[in-house]
């Protein structure tokens, strides 16, 4: 009897749709050698292609579709086209790269509005209408094509930095410090050469980024909402010595139990509001230049920035000019890129400040920071930021020491262009479209387009500088008539209308006849062109493919990025007005202590003054005051009827409440008294409709009763301040107080 054999199938597993086949893993090199040994063995004999794609790595039909030329070129091409061509991509990128140096970056929304836009110029129809934005895949891919360009969160910076770091300011101020630092004979010193600024640390802790379950909010515990600021003053030289510290803390009275722990020879003092004042800093100027070696006889300098109580400080100018240590001053609001404590000592401390503050709020289970603990924490982070490394790359990176104006990068200064006064065309210019620039053959301005101001220049060899395009278009004449002939590289037909031009300036001129494209495909066929993209079209002869079929067929014009885009420009306005500006950055010249000694006496003759129209103003207003009094009591006739009983007894309920509240017991009135009033006095003020122009709180407001702040009016302009934002805001003494725009 046969015995049955049972056939054993083995199952296969079925590969997941998920894990899909990875293709171009070859490398382009490789393939270029395979291509070169496939040539050489072409003209021996017949080769063979698949051993010679084996031995190199290369799939054989990727081979083979390079050598029958249905592919060109070695890079891997695999997948779809792109929507947009190479060229217009990398406009689009010059594009984005431009508006983000000059402080506009675009965001991911701007860009697929902008390259729907492109498509719908064009007629391109890459896009569906119905969302009018280019799609989210096409931005991800956009980013994958171009790893130069990353989503970033961006930095704030104010309008005035951004105007004040100017590039022929910045090389003045260069030539004058590296000038003083020969002068002094501490080129070639870094021990001499000091910088010191003031900074502020929270006792509010918070992590930026923290791991959390997904879909679920995550919270961090605070102690307070706010939290209170002090202010820390460090001061450092070129070689990495530190001298005293000053840390003003925020109150009426120094305890002693808030010292404890602070760091050997510093200084810690009160103040109302935490912020430093004149008086402190002449206080720390002297233990300052105690600090410093007796034996070497060389000068010292010190850099500081431009605070009201550094500039206007007469008392801490002649302390440092009678030790030999001289003051030179940053130009203003440039201490983002000229400052190192700001660049990079400060940056390391508050990294560390956080890290400690965390940790104790972790371990005190969201418990507030004591005055008394706050030296505890400082010394965990101190010196772990100023180390010797944090204070020579600080002077390094900004170009103080060694002397370096260099040191300065170009994007530092492109915001500032975005106000510069027209001086003629960019010193720089940028290639917007990436192609071989065209050759233009007039400069126009044309107003009548939507898009904004559009400019045409002409020269025989021109770069599409968006930069050079906005200035030249503030300079030159708007004409709604006049429009522009361009004609193509290419094109032998080209009109000579050179004549004039000399080197690389610009010359305008006016024709009557359309903007037109002349190409050298079709020569017979004449494209209208709008003034606004002339400088920012390919030239015929890059092979574009956009421009190639807009010579062919009869496509509308061509329209960029650029002429989609409009890069912000204000202009300055030039006042009439004169600012009294002190006349030189080095702070214990002559002449800027004669400058200074001449405010204080001018000040001091606007605050006499000032008093006098005080005075002035309180009769004529008790003079008001008697009048309206007189008035209401008029209104009040006598009818001659007897007061009732009830209406009597209540009068002088009242009085006798009043005469026992004013009781004289001739002790001094409590601190909490004191407080309770100076409150109850603002909310009878509520009324009243001004308000502070530091802070823009009005006066007896729900916040200015919670600031319990003092107020006080400018001696010259009578504009009133809080205590607080005074001391901010202009110069403040016990005598008298002037704000900024009046010192200007």
């Amino acid at each position: 009897m046969a015995r049955s054999v049972k056939k054993t199938v083995k199952k296969t597993k079925k590969k997941d749709s998920h894990e899909r086949k990875k293709y171009n893993q070859w490398d382009t090199g490789r393939l270029k050698s395979a291509l070169k040994e496939f040539e050489l063995k072409a003209k021996d004999g017949k080769p063979n292609l698949r051993m010679i794609a084996r031995a190199w790595g290369i799939p054989k039909s990727t081979l083979q579709r390079r050598l029958k030329g249905s592919v060109v070129g070695t890079a891997h091409c695999s997948g779809r086209k792109p929507v947009l061509s190479e060229s217009a991509e990398k406009e689009l990128v010059s594009v984005i790269e431009l508006l983000c140096s000059r402080g506009f970056p675009l965001g991911m929304k701007e860009i697929r509005d902008l390259a729907y836009q492109y498509s719908e110029k064009n007629g391109l129809n890459a896009f569906p209408s119905k969302h009018r934005e280019a799609g989210y895949y096409w931005f991800t891919g956009f980013m994958h094509r171009h790893p130069e360009l990353r989503i970033r969160k961006p930095e704030a910076l104010s309008a005035a930095r951004a105007m004040s770091m100017n590039k022929p300011v910045i090389d003045k101020w260069f030539t004058e410090y590296e000038n003083l630092l020969t002068t002094l004979g501490i080129k070639h010193s870094p021990d001499h050469i000091w910088n010191c600024d003031e900074t502020g640390l929270m006792d509010h802790f918070e992590r930026r980024k923290a791991v959390g379950s997904a879909g679920q909010p995550c919270y961090q515990i605070t102690a307070n909402e706010r939290g209170q600021t002090t202010t820390v003053l460090a001061c450092f030289n070129a070689v990495g010595t530190f001298a005293p510290l000053l840390f003003v803390l925020k109150g009426s009275r120094l305890q002693s139990k808030w010292c404890v722990g602070a760091p050997v020879g510093s200084l810690v003092r009160v103040s109302p509001n935490g912020w430093i004042t004149s008086s402190l800093f002449a206080e720390w100027a002297a233990k300052f230049v105690a600090s410093l070696p007796s034996s070497d006889h060389r000068p010292n300098l010190l850099l500081l920035d431009g605070h009201a109580s550094h500039v206007y400080n007469l008392e801490f100018l002649n302390l440092m000019k009678a030790n030999n240590v001289h003051i030179y001053c940053f130009p203003p609001h440039c201490s983002h890129w000229l400052q190192p404590a700001d660049k990079s000592l400060f940056k390391s401390v508050k990294h560390h400040w956080n890290e400690a503050g965390w940790n104790y709020t972790k371990r005190s289970g969201g418990g507030r920071l004591q005055r008394d603990e706050f030296f505890s924490l400082f010394l965990t982070a101190w010196p772990k930021a100023a180390t010797v490394e944090t204070a020579q790359n600080g002077f390094r990176s900004t170009g103080l020491f060694p002397v370096n104006r260099n040191a300065i990068p170009n994007t530092a200064f492109a915001p500032s262009q975005n106000t510069d006064r027209p001086a003629g065309l960019n010193e720089q210019s940028l290639d917007v479209t990436g192609a071989v620039p065209p050759v233009i053959t007039a400069a126009v301005v044309d107003n009548s387009s939507d898009l904004g101001p559009a400019v045409t220049i002409h020269s025989d060899t021109v770069t599409s500088d968006v930069d050079s395009l906005i200035e030249l278009s503030h300079s030159l004449p708007s004409s709604d008539s006049v429009t522009a002939a361009v004609t193509c590289a290419a094109s032998p037909d080209t009109p000579d209308t050179s004549a004039g031009s000399s080197g690389d300036s610009a010359s305008v001129v006016a024709t009557t006849a359309p903007a037109a494209v002349t190409c050298a495909a079709s020569p017979e066929k004449s494209v209208m062109l709008n003034p606004a993209v002339a400088t920012e079209m390919p030239s015929c002869t890059n092979g574009t493919d956009n421009l190639a079929e807009l010579c062919a067929g009869d496509a509308a014009a061509y329209v960029s990025f650029a002429s989609l885009v409009n890069v912000p420009h204000r202009e300055r306005k030039a006042t009439a007005r004169k600012r009294s500006v002190p006349p030189s950055y080095n702070l214990t010249s002559v002449m800027h202590m004669s400058f200074v000694e001449e405010k204080m006496v001018n000040k001091k003759k606007t605050n006499e003054s000032g008093n006098a129209t005080r005075k002035d103003k309180g009769k004529r207003l008790n003079e008001k005051k008697s009048v309206a009094e007189t008035k209401d009591k008029s209104k009040k006739k006598d009818t001659g009827r007897p007061t009732s009983k009830k209406k009597q007894i209540s009068e002088t309920v009242a009085e006798t409440k009043d005469k026992s509240k004013k009781k004289d017991t001739g002790r001094p009135t409590s601190k909490k008294k004191q407080i309770s009033e100076t409150v109850a006095l603002k909310k009878a003020k509520l009324n009243k409709t001004e308000k502070c122009h530091g802070c823009g709180v009005r006066e007896g407001s729900s916040e200015d009763v919670e600031m319990a702040q003092g107020w006080i009016a400018c001696d010259m302009c009578n504009k009133w301040y809080h205590d607080m934002c005074a001391e901010e805001s202009g110069v403040l003494d016990d005598d008298f107080f002037t704000c900024k725009t009046c010192i200007a």
